[in-house]
């Protein structure tokens, strides 16, 4: 499982928190699928604001 980040951030600073930098959502996703069409993925529109749970 990969985390990657969308964000204002120099790729350097991302990988340095253990994650990987996305420059283009669209792009990546389109990829993932592409390579595995039974790909799962979550996006959190707010990053760190947003608490995920399974209800």
């Amino acid at each position: 499982m990969d985390v990657l980040v969308y964000a204002g951030l120099g790729d350097a600073t991302i990988r340095a928190t253990h994650l990987v930098p996305c420059r283009d959502i669209t792009v990546l996703i389109q990829e993932r699928v592409a390579a595995n069409p039974a790909a799962q993925i979550a996006v959190l529109p707010q990053g760190p604001r947003t608490i995920p749970y399974i209800g």
